[in-house]
């Protein structure tokens, strides 16, 4: 029997926030994230989630900012509260019309007790909020890839 016949145990984990948080203007803000929607063989806390096991993972998260047409809005997959970051999505752009909506994915290894954030940034000159929408406001989401050493 290869290490592929084997039954593997889903790892995993998705949590979101069940309101808007407000953010500052020219200010890092790593985002609460209060609600867990399913999780296993991953620690929930209040503003992140945290690997039990090393292995390789893939993450993910999406924001909405609210509408407003000043300045950029950035989203950061953030690793264990340094400042190194699995992946950075940017609008230099925003509409005043419509939300902006941004979303970063990555397959990154994780040794056991790493822990993924979402860090949110904006420079509208104002508060902006980042929207609470069921399903995808915030939302991060890790899941452990199995067979891979």
């Amino acid at each position: 029997m290869s290490r592929f016949d084997k039954p593997t145990r889903e790892v995993g984990a998705r949590i979101n926030h069940n309101a808007s948080q407000a953010t500052t203007t020219a200010t890092p803000t790593v985002l609460s994230l209060n609600t867990t929607r399913r999780a296993n063989g991953v620690t929930v806390g209040a503003d992140r989630l945290t690997a039990l096991e090393a292995g390789w993972y893939v993450v993910a998260g999406h924001v909405s900012f609210a509408a407003n047409a000043t300045g950029l809005r950035q989203m950061a997959l953030k690793l264990s509260g340094a400042s190194v970051y699995l992946g950075i999505a940017t609008v230099l752009s925003a509409s005043g019309a419509i939300a902006t909506n941004l979303s970063v994915a990555t397959v990154h290894y994780l040794a056991a007790g790493d822990y993924v954030q979402i860090e949110v940034y904006q420079d509208s000159g104002g508060s902006l909020n980042v929207l609470s929408a069921n399903n995808y406001s915030p939302e991060l989401a890790m899941m452990k890839l199995p067979g891979l050493p």
